[in-house]
């Protein structure tokens, strides 16, 4: 310790010993800064003051903090005071309440601040004992004793007995204009100016605001004003114009048919004014159909829904029918969601399920070879009528009895949609041949009883034979000895019959006999003369003679081919001399 004198020395040492000596025995290191050593520079208002009544304590409680620059807490003080005071005085109003509080953890609580005066714009100001700078709140309102009503959402033009759109509101409010929070009271609507009665004119007050929900007004007029009345205080609206009453009608009213049977005729809801003329505006209003005259059943609509909105003031429905458990005469109802006065449809009648039928039956004929004859099926009411306004049920084909598995196509499609109450098929053959009989089903969309065709064969092809029955061997000369291949001769005035053999081809088919004649040697074309029933196995008789000399050609044509050249057998002549 060179260079330091004894009474240097000495007052260092005693420092040191007096340091010492201060701290307690149990430290053993020095820990590092935390948040009790914050060291806090200003005041802030860490939960703001809102609106008030005048007089009424301020809810939420403002609380002031005390925090550094990085905004931290000084939470190690529970010394200090705080103060708030008016900062900006709106409206001359005295502070209750804001008098020295002592900080709890570095944070001043004022649970009982009132000013005692209504205006808007007040701020506060907060200040400490210590030498923090100030802090300044956001603005508030105080808010005065009831002194008025005003209209808050004024009326809007609207048309006549149509709920008023947006909703008319009435306000409470202070002197300052200042809505006052009331839950208690109720204000009253009547015309001030205008003709007409009101609906929905009454509403209570709920945090200061009365809402009139459905208001409406029953006649036309124009500069139309509302008075509001609350006890003494009243209110008058801007003017608005009401307009005609819109109401609904049906332009047309849905023709019926048969349960579940979607109607030809549609209907369609038109919005008209007090004039009876379109509203071609409207494109927003929501029309709906139910049932009013309901004997029992329901509405369904295939292709929109029951509710729609109108375009160019009309409603277009679509696929509409109803599901009758009783049937009877039957009308609708229209409501619009905007409150037109409704319209109820013409009456129309719906009946029973109807029923399936063929009307043409499938003519058969060779395997893969279209038929002749084919299939028609139509729709019969409960009066075995046939429904000729149905034009949008669907009949299906499909094979009943199906003995050998065969496929059934159609050139056009296996199902159609009825015309009139006729569905047409075309082009339709089956693939595989079958000594037993085919049936057809035919069913629908909606769901009609079905039906079931008539039997009929699918043979392989070939030509049906033909020969010369063994019955009319008396009537030939000579009287045997002939084929297929010979000139066959008969007795004048004498009968010969040909028969004609198919099996499963003809089985129960009806068959066209062709007739031909030999003039001066030349055979004339084949004509249409009758037709025959084949029997269960195939067979056809057919008889006939001649009374002066002469000859003919016969041959037959049977459902299965289109063509003559296909469709007829080889033709077997006789020549009576």
């Amino acid at each position: 310790m060179r260079g330091i004198s004894r009474r240097r020395l000495a007052s260092i040492m005693g420092a040191a010993l007096f340091t010492i000596g201060l701290l307690p025995s149990s430290v053993a290191a020095v820990s590092p800064p935390g948040p009790a050593d914050v060291t806090a520079t200003k005041l802030v208002f860490t939960s703001q003051p809102t609106n008030s009544l005048a007089g009424a304590a301020i809810n939420p409680a403002v609380t002031v903090s005390e925090e550094d620059a990085s905004g931290n807490v000084m939470t190690s003080d529970s010394t200090s005071q705080v103060t708030v005071a008016i900062s900006n005085n709106a409206a001359g109003g005295t502070l209750a309440g804001g008098d020295s509080t002592t900080v709890s953890n570095g944070v001043a609580t004022f649970s009982n601040l009132k000013i005692d005066a209504a205006g808007v714009g007040y701020t506060l100001v907060a200040t400490s004992s210590g030498p923090l700078s100030a802090a300044t709140s956001n603005a508030f309102t105080v808010i005065g004793s009831p002194a008025q009503i005003a209209f808050g959402q004024q009326p809007s033009n609207t048309v006549a007995g149509a709920a008023m759109t947006p909703s008319v509101t009435v306000k409470v409010e202070d002197a300052l204009g200042t809505v006052v929070p009331v839950n208690t009271g109720s204000v009253t609507l009547t015309l001030a100016s205008g003709p007409g009665s009101l609906t929905n004119a009454n509403a209570s007050f709920s945090n200061g605001v009365a809402t009139f929900t459905g208001f409406s007004i029953d006649t036309a007029g124009t500069n139309d004003t509302l008075l509001a009345t609350d006890g003494s205080w009243t209110a008058t609206s801007n003017a608005f114009t009401v307009t005609g009453a819109y109401h609904l009608a049906f332009v047309t009213s849905p023709n019926g048919g048969s349960s579940g049977a979607i109607w030809s005729q549609q209907p369609a809801v038109e919005v008209l004014d007090s004039g009876n003329n379109l509203v071609a505006s409207d494109n927003s209003s929501l029309v709906s159909l139910s049932i009013s005259t309901n004997p029992g059943g329901t509405l369904a609509c295939l292709y929109t829904t029951t509710t729609l909105h109108v375009t160019g003031g009309i409603a277009y429905f679509s696929g509409c029918y109803i599901n009758a458990t009783t049937p009877g005469n039957y009308t609708l109802l229209a409501t619009s969601g905007a409150g037109y006065a409704s319209a109820v449809s013409g009456s129309f009648s719906v009946g029973a399920s109807e029923t399936l039928a063929f009307v043409t039956q499938p003519g058969g004929g060779a395997a893969g070879t279209t038929w002749t004859s084919q299939p028609v099926v139509e729709v019969l009411n409960a009066s075995n009528a046939v429904v000729t306004t149905d034009n949008s049920t669907v009949v299906y084909l499909s094979i009943g009895t199906n003995p050998a598995g065969g496929t059934l196509s159609c050139t056009g499609n296996t199902y159609e949609t009825v015309v009139n109450g006729y569905a047409y098929f075309s082009g339709c053959s089956i693939n595989l041949a079958s000594s037993s009989a085919y049936t057809l089903t035919a069913t629908s969309s909606p769901s009609w009883t079905p039906a079931t065709s008539s039997a009929f064969h699918v043979s392989s092809s070939g030509q049906v034979k033909l020969a010369i029955s063994s019955g009319s061997a008396l009537g030939l000369k000579p009287a045997s000895g002939y084929t297929t291949k010979t000139p066959k001769y008969a007795t004048v005035g004498r009968y010969v019959t040909w028969q004609f053999t198919g099996g499963a081809a003809l089985a129960g088919q009806r068959v066209n006999i062709l007739v031909a004649t030999r003039v001066n040697g030349v055979w004339s074309t084949p004509k249409y003369l009758k037709s025959a029933w084949a029997d269960s196995s195939g067979v056809v008789a057919f008889a006939w003679s001649l009374r002066s000399a002469g000859a003919i050609n016969v041959r037959i044509q049977w459902p299965g081919s289109s063509t003559y050249a296909v469709s007829t057998s080889t033709p077997l002549g006789v020549y009576w001399k």
